[in-house]
C-alpha cells in the first residue's frame, strides 16, 4: 500500500502530505515540508494553489523565513503550547498559512517500512534531537490537524549529521490516503 505524506510547518516541517518541523533552524527536505516547498516554488510566483492560498493568508515573508518554522519550548512540551488546528504553523500567527486545511498540498508518495528522511539545517545545532509523528489510519485531511491525530514514530532520535543535513530512518506504518509526517 502506498501512503502520501506531507511535512508540515516546524515541529520539523515534515508532513508526508507535506512535512512540519518544530525543532530547529531548517526544514524537512525529504519528504519536503510545506514551508520549504512554497519557498522553492518562489513565494513571488508560486505555482501550486496551496502555496498561493498560504501566501494569501500571511504574505510572502513567512516563506522566505521557511527555516524558522519552529518553537523552542521548555521541557519540549509542545502539546501544551501548540494548539490543535495550528500544528503546521507551530502556533505562530506568522505561519498561519501553513495551517490551511487543503487536500492539494504537495505530497510525497511513500511505502510502508524504513524511510530515510532528511532534515536540511540552515543552522546546525549540536546536540540536536528530533521527534517524529504520523497521522493515525483514518485521519481526515479535510479537517485541521490535532495532536490526537498523531502517533509518535521511533527512529527520529537516532539522527546522523552529514554536512548541513540530519538523516533519520523512520519505520513508516501501513497507511492509505493522504497523511502527515510531523517532525
Amino acid at each position: 500500500m502506498k501512503t502520501k505524506t506531507k511535512i508540515i510547518g516546524s515541529f520539523f516541517h515534515a508532513l508526508i502530505l507535506g512535512a512540519v518541523s518544530a525543532f530547529g533552524h531548517g526544514s524537512m527536505a525529504d519528504p519536503i515540508s510545506r514551508s520549504y516547498e512554497v519557498f522553492l516554488e518562489n513565494p513571488q510566483t508560486p505555482t501550486s494553489e496551496a502555496a498561493k492560498a498560504a501566501i494569501g493568508v500571511g504574505g510572502t515573508q513567512p516563506f522566505y523565513d521557511w527555516m524558522e518554522v519552529r518553537r523552542q519550548i521548555p521541557d519540549y512540551n509542545y502539546q501544551a503550547i501548540i494548539p490543535d488546528g495550528k500544528l503546521p504553523g507551530v502556533g505562530l500567527d506568522k505561519y498561519a498559512g501553513l495551517n490551511l486545511v487543503r487536500t492539494d498540498w504537495p505530497a510525497t508518495k511513500v511505502v510502508p517500512g524504513p524511510k530515510l528522511c532528511r532534515f536540511y539545517a540552515t543552522t546546525v545545532h549540536d546536540p540536536s534531537f528530533f521527534k517524529a509523528y504520523i497521522t493515525r489510519e483514518g485521519y481526515n485531511p479535510r479537517e485541521a490537524l490535532r495532536w490526537a491525530d498523531l502517533v509518535e514514530l521511533p527512529g527520529a532520535e537516532a539522527t546522523t549529521l552529514s554536512g548541513s543535513n540530519y538523516y533519520m530512518t523512520l519505520n513508516l506504518p501501513v497507511r492509505t490516503g493522504r497523511h502527515i509526517l510531523y517532525v
